[in-house]
């Protein structure tokens, strides 16, 4: 089993990662061992991470340097993914896909303007 996570806001160390890193923590210890794969655009620091209290050996994941693009291009092969976003979660092409929706405080990006940006159909419904 291969299994993708995905955070753009990772250097971030804020509430949603700390639930995050958890469920990769947690895929570590799996009784059938699952390649882990982690995509990010920054580097991973595991050794920050542990104040959150999650401990994840830098060895016990794969890093794939990048953002959403090289997500959709490289994640055809995950049989899941879990993805954090603040609105609409990243397109993929993983067998399985779990989305963990955050709602930042303050004013956001239309959901749906990001959505139909994402889906390639152009700068959002008419009227708005």
């Amino acid at each position: 089993m291969r299994i993708g996570f995905h955070d753009p806001f990772l250097p971030a160390l804020g509430g949603g990662e700390k639930y995050f890193l958890t469920m990769l923590e947690v895929a570590t210890r799996l009784e059938h061992r699952a390649e882990l794969v982690l995509f990010a655009a920054e580097r991973p620091d595991p050794a920050a991470w542990r104040r959150l209290r999650v401990d994840v050996a830098p060895d016990a994941f794969t890093w794939i340097p990048g953002g959403d693009e090289v997500l959709m291009e490289q994640s055809g092969d995950l049989d899941l993914l879990v993805a954090m976003a603040n609105d609409v979660p990243p397109r993929n092409a993983a067998a399985h896909a779990v989305a963990m929706i955050q709602f930042p405080f303050g004013p956001a990006p239309s959901p749906a303007r990001r959505l139909l940006r994402r889906a390639g159909e152009g700068a959002g419904p008419k009227g708005n």
